[in-house]
């Protein structure tokens, strides 16, 4: 029995840190950026604004297609980065594109897929 609670207990943690992986990979260090595959990742980041301060660091490895994403089937992708919280990090496209990315908000400014950033490096798209 005591070897069964064990067996569970570690299949538990594998599987909690599985999940409680950020992105696609890496760590966010200049080393081991965050690693940036498809569009859930875009969406984290997007969402999660203390990942958009200085030295966090993200690479594109792949292509990103948002024509089927599910998420946003009837809405637009917002910005990552506003006024109150710009982008300070650091994003290597790596020569990935981002195809069918659809941004709709005609009554905002700093609109685009990096709305506003301060002192960031955005390069290699």
């Amino acid at each position: 029995m005591k070897n069964l609670f064990i067996l569970v207990f570690v299949l538990f943690a594998s599987c909690a840190s599985i999940f409680a992986q950020k992105y696609s990979g890496g760590d966010g260090t200049e080393t081991n950026p965050y690693q940036i595959a498809n569009t859930d990742d875009l969406h984290e980041l997007l969402q999660t604004s203390e990942d958009r301060a200085t030295n966090i660091f993200f690479v594109l490895t792949d292509d990103i297609d948002f024509s089927d994403d599910p998420y946003w089937e009837d809405r637009s992708f917002g910005s990552i980065g506003s006024i109150m919280h710009p982008f300070c990090g650091s994003v290597d496209g790596q020569g990935h594109k981002i195809f069918n990315l659809y941004i709709n908000s005609p009554t905002r400014s700093n609109i685009g897929l990096f709305g506003c950033t301060d002192n960031a490096t955005i390069a290699n798209t």
